[in-house]
């Protein structure tokens, strides 16, 4: 490997780390929203509900399916759901 395509490949991985740590702050940050703004119902707590056991609370999922919508996110809204299912675990 060249010294140049290395530099590259430590580039990217700086940017998926930067963007992936972006992810996790704007993922708490919409789950503080959503708890104290009230959209969260009483029966749906901060650990939610799975009503369709993917493993994502249905709030987050809600959230991912508008943000994302259409064909062209298929790949976005599935790597969105396994973060989301490695975060709910973590918690």
């Amino acid at each position: 490997m060249t010294p140049i395509s290395q530099k590259r490949l430590v580039g990217k991985l700086v940017v998926m780390v930067v963007t992936m740590r972006l992810l996790v702050i704007s993922i708490l940050i919409f789950v503080v929203i959503m708890y104290f703004s009230g959209v969260v119902s009483a029966e749906e707590n901060l650990s939610g509900v799975d009503n369709d056991r993917n493993g994502v609370w249905d709030y987050i999922d809600r959230y991912i399916d508008t943000t994302y919508p259409g064909d062209a996110y298929i790949r976005v809204r599935s790597a969105c759901r396994q973060f989301s299912r490695a975060i709910q675990g973590a918690l």
